[in-house]
């Protein structure tokens, strides 16, 4: 955690880390597994992305964890399932919003150029711009 803490910044809007491996000490929820096991049986409703979206901010706040020495805490991998344009999900306002309370730890599959997160590489469709929000990049 120590090394975690050196990268947060109190005083900053937000507090967005992608982390190129996993953090050792720290535990990672699976969203795209959790989400895909809680939405799977909604999958031909017309409500989905608002199933998709209470679904994910329940798994989110049952992922939260506090540490004496970074706060309030919430690490997240196999992010990709947020990117599915069914689910019409707005990645960049949960990066926002769920990194402004607590620190966000989002396990990097992909990669970050210019200030946008491409899930795989510059050619997929899948981005989110970052511009807007605070974050670093760590080991």
């Amino acid at each position: 955690m120590k090394e975690l803490a050196s990268y947060i910044n109190r005083q900053s809007r937000n507090n967005l880390l992608f982390s190129i491996k996993e953090v050792e000490g720290i535990s990672y929820v699976d969203v795209g597994r959790q989400l895909a096991e809680k939405i799977g049986n909604y999958l031909q409703k017309k409500r989905l992305g608002i199933i998709a979206e209470d679904a994910l901010k329940k798994i989110l706040r049952q992922g939260s964890c506090k540490d004496e020495e970074i706060g309030e805490y919430l690490a997240i991998k196999n992010v990709g399932i947020l990117f599915e344009p069914a689910l019409h999900l707005d990645l960049k306002m949960i990066l926002k919003n769920w990194s402004r309370d607590r620190v966000l730890v989002v396990k990097l599959e992909g990669e970050i150029q210019k200030g946008i997160f491409y899930l795989s590489d510059k050619a997929t469709k899948y981005c989110v711009d970052l511009s807007d929000i605070t974050y670093k990049t760590i080991q």
